[in-house]
This record gives C-alpha cells, sequence and structure tokens, in this order.
C-alpha cells in the first residue's frame, strides 16, 4: 500500500506499530497485535524496544544463522537487485556480529536459535513456539 494508505489507517486507529527499514514503511495492524489469539510475526531486531512497549508480554526468538556463508548465499537466491542484494549482505554481516557481541541486545530475547535453513532448524523453531504456548 502507499504511504498515504497506510496513513488513513493509522488515523482510524488501525495500526498499533509503525516504523521503517530498508527503504520500505511498515505497519503492523492492531486487531493482530492486540488480539488474544496467537500469531507469529517477524520483525527487525532494532525494534525490539519499541515492540516490548506495544505489547510488554511479546515473547521473542532471535533467529540467527549458524553459517553466516549459508545466510549471504540464501539472499543471494532471492534475485533482488543488486544494489539492495548489497545492502542486505551488508545487513545481514553488521546484525550477525553486533548480535554476537552485544550481551545487551542478546538479553533482550527471549530465546536465540540458529537458523541452518534447514527441516532442523524449522522443527527447532516450532518446539520453542509450542513450548510458548504452553507456558513453559
Amino acid at each position: 500500500m502507499t504511504s498515504e494508505e497506510l496513513d488513513e489507517i493509522e488515523q482510524q486507529g488501525k495500526i498499533a506499530y509503525r516504523f521503517k527499514v530498508f527503504g520500505g514503511e511498515y505497519g503492523y495492524l492492531s486487531d493482530e497485535v492486540y488480539s488474544t489469539d496467537d500469531y507469529v510475526m517477524e520483525m527487525h531486531y532494532t525494534t525490539i524496544d519499541d515492540w516490548k512497549k506495544v505489547r510488554p508480554d511479546i515473547k521473542t526468538i532471535y533467529v540467527l544463522p549458524k553459517d553466516l556463508n549459508i545466510a549471504i548465499q540464501k539472499t543471494k537466491e532471492r534475485k533482488l537487485p543488486l544494489e539492495k542484494e548489497n545492502e542486505r549482505i551488508e545487513e545481514i554481516k553488521e546484525q550477525y556480529n553486533r548480535f554476537l557481541n552485544d550481551e545487551c541486545l542478546r538479553k533482550k530475547f527471549d530465546f536465540c536459535i540458529y537458523n541452518d535453513y534447514d527441516k532442523q532448524s524449522e522443527e527447532q523453531i516450532l518446539e520453542i513456539i509450542k513450548k510458548m504456548k504452553q507456558g513453559e
């Protein structure tokens, strides 16, 4: 949607959280964010503090690539425009190094898992979500 359309639904109170990242603008709907239903949402790690203000009860999982080279290769497979691809790869490297070296950032997340882009990683994420639903 356009920025104007996003403005309009935000003015109607339908946006719980709005932010900019990677040159794009995003909004999360109030109906979903404040729902009693369970939702899995992807968020950029730099928005964690804002999310905790919006939903103090949020449960978070940080997904970290086990092998940075695989994460870079997977990004290249997305066939983004070269400028966007390079920007995204640099961001992946920065994010990876920051998370490994910033204990305060790591402590902001309830769980951290390694993603090998395989079935086992997928199952690990689903298992954590299942435990969250059970209140563990």
